[in-house]
């Protein structure tokens, strides 16, 4: 798979790992790493740590910077601009009490995340991650590499190897999914 220089500069540009604490994202960052070496890629790579503020585990940040430092890679720290995880809760149960008292609802939305509602992977990961790699590698292919696993839910155990995303730019990796 090492293919000719002129291949290789034609890879995807960045590969990076989300939530880089979790053991999976650790695992998919050096094996991604010890393959992009192996097989010659030669684009940029960085690594991502959304930090979730309060809630945070508070060795996380430097478990990652010291995975960042162990495989050479600039880490990029992400930081919700309107608050932390508890912020975003508090705010979203403020809403659910708007609404509630405007009738325009009937029940209270539960303020925290819950399994069938992950808006916190979305809103405070995926989304700020894209939109950062997209302003940092405009108009280039993105390699985006999570450590999920299929044994850790049923939503990901229906998942795909790896798929394009929407705007065909950024390509989900998952290397360890099995």
């Amino acid at each position: 798979m090492g293919g000719s220089r002129a291949h290789r500069q034609n890879w995807p540009e960045g590969a990076w790992g989300r939530r880089l604490r979790g053991k999976g994202s650790q695992a998919a960052a050096l094996s991604v790493c010890e393959h992009l070496d192996r097989v010659g890629h030669i684009g940029a790579r960085i690594l991502v740590h959304c930090d979730l503020g309060a809630i945070e585990w508070r060795d996380s940040l430097p478990l990652c910077q010291a995975l960042a430092d162990h495989l050479g890679l600039e880490l990029v720290v992400l930081r919700r601009e309107r608050g932390d995880m508890l912020d975003r809760w508090e705010s979203r149960w403020q809403s659910s009490v708007t609404c509630y008292q405007d009738l325009s609802t009937v029940t209270l939305l539960p303020c925290w995340s819950t399994p069938s509602m992950r808006f916190c992977t979305s809103e405070m990961k995926t989304h700020p991650i894209e939109a950062m790699l997209k302003r940092r590698f405009p108009g280039r292919t993105i390699l985006n590499v999570t450590g999920v696993r299929r044994a850790e839910s049923r939503r990901r155990a229906r998942l795909a190897i790896a798929d394009q995303g929407a705007d065909g730019r950024i390509w989900n990796w998952r290397p360890i999914l099995n």
